[in-house]
This record gives structure tokens, sequence and C-alpha cells, in this order.
């Protein structure tokens, strides 16, 4: 890597100053590098943003930046255990029914889900000869039983995609999943070569309730993708604090996105995902 040499002046006084307290040369530099590092992120951040909306948006970015940095742990990122779940089943299952709900529910309902079928419900408590719990195995087990029976005996949840002409979850489940086997994901393996597959999110969104594209992001990111952000109520609120007004679901990816890669200039292991985590998981304490 090259290197480019530069001269900068200090004020005697502030040179005084930080010998006087032992500020080393060296300690300067580096300084001076981090600062560099977060302006250059700050103005290529600011590329994508529409010229009339840049500084307000340049400005929010900042903002978040700075309430992120006071609020949250970003120096130990701990993703929360759904994101390490066995199969895109149970990935499927917590995306639908995670919608605008306690997410306690949530949790619940996919553990009913697989104590029923008899399988892991994390990666982590597979053994080698467990096999994977395919998206077939869930369609046959909606063909063998009924929707009825899996949402009053396996899910034991009849909640709705919507409170107006909303269908079923267990149903939304049902025709997402028939979406999935039409595109051949059938495993976590399979679905991540779907992604960005625009006939497939076409299929997805079509699904009653599923039109905003929430419930696919969250399914992306439960399957591991790690540039993609949840806009739920948990997000808003945070975002709505730390830049002072109101806030839209569109905005939230790019704020955070973009937020993301000035952090990650300190917090190296920082992603977009990760830090949606950080943020639900300080939000639900709120």
């Amino acid at each position: 890597m090259g290197v480019v040499r530069i001269t900068i002046e200090l004020p005697e006084e502030l040179w005084r100053r930080a010998e006087a307290i032992g500020v080393t040369v060296e300690e300067i530099r580096l300084d001076v590098l981090a600062a560099f590092e977060r302006h250059i992120s700050l103005k290529e951040a600011s590329q994508h943003i529409p010229r009339d909306a840049e500084a307000t948006a340049v400005n929010d970015i900042m903002r978040l930046a700075e309430y992120c940095r006071n609020t949250l742990n970003l120096s130990e990122v701990k993703i929360s255990e759904e994101y390490g779940y066995a199969h895109l089943a149970l990935c499927l299952i917590d995306a639908i029914f995670s919608i605008s709900v306690n997410y306690a529910a949530t949790t619940n309902t996919v553990k009913r889900f697989c104590t029923f079928v008899g399988t892991s419900r994390l990666s982590s408590e597979q053994s080698q000869d467990d096999s994977p719990f395919t998206i077939s195995d869930l369609l046959e087990l909606y063909r063998k039983y009924s929707l009825e029976f899996v949402t009053t005996t396996i899910y034991q949840n009849r909640q709705r995609t919507s409170s107006r002409n909303g269908i079923l979850k267990s149903e939304a489940v049902l025709r997402a999943a028939e979406v999935l086997q039409h595109f051949g994901a059938n495993t976590l393996d399979d679905f991540q070569g779907l992604a960005g597959n625009s006939a497939f999110e076409k299929s997805f969104r079509a699904i009653p309730g599923q039109k905003s594209g929430i419930s696919l992001r969250y399914l992306y990111m439960l399957t591991g993708t790690e540039d993609l952000i949840k806009p739920d109520r948990m997000i808003l609120r945070f975002i709505e604090a730390a830049i002072g007004r109101p806030a839209s679901i569109d905005e939230c990816q790019p704020l955070l996105v973009q937020t993301c890669q000035i952090l990650a200039i300190d917090f190296p292991q920082l992603t977009p995902r990760k830090l949606d985590n950080l943020i639900w998981q300080y939000q639900r304490t709120q």
C-alpha cells in the first residue's frame, strides 16, 4: 500500500498542552488518521443521497452514528439465537409470524413447531445424524393434516397478517413455502441462490400481508444476509429518537447502512444485520 506524506500545523499552545499530559506524535497521527477515515466514509455515504436532501441526510447519519456510540455496546456484537436456525422452514415461520407482534410469541410458536415435528431448532443443537427439515417436509405436514390443524394444534397461533382483511399467518407460511418450492429452495443452502431474484421476490410479496417486503427482508437476514435490516417498530423508534424527527420505513435501510459504514471504521466486525440486532436488543428493554 502506498503512502502519501502530508504536513499538519498545530498551534503551539495546543502542542504544549499535549506534551504536558504525555501525548505522543504517534498518538496524534493515529487520531488524525481515524478522523480522516470517518470524514471520507461520511463523504462516500453522501454520494448515494439525492443532492437536494444531502445536508439533512448527512446530519441524520451523524446523529444516528453518535446515538449508536452512546447507547449500544458496539465492541461486543452478540447476534440473537434465531440467526442460528437449523432449517430454512424455521426461518420462514419466524419471518412471517414475527411481524407486528411481541417476539416472545413468535419464539414460542417456533418452539411448539419443533416439538411437534421432532426437529432441532438451532444449528448448535443438531447432531451429525440429524437430517434437515426441508420446505418439502413443511408442505407435506400441511397436506398430511390440514391448515386448521397446523394452525391450532402445531403453531397454536391464530394471528393474522393484518387486522383488516389479513389471512392467517399459518396460511401465509404455507403460501410462502409453495413459492420457495417453486423456485427450488428446499434448504438453507438452496436459498442462498435466490437473493436478489426479482421473480421470486415478486411472488413472495404477492402473498397477502407481504407487500411491504419486511418479512422477506427478515427471511434474508435469518438465512445469513448481512447487508439488510428489518425496519420494524423497534428500529423506527430508535432511529426517530436518534435523529429527532419522524422517519419512514423506506428511510431505515439507507440510514442504517450508511451509519454502519461510519461505525465500522472503529468496529470492523459490524454489519447492517448486526447493527439492526443490537438496536433491537437495546430497544426491547426501553
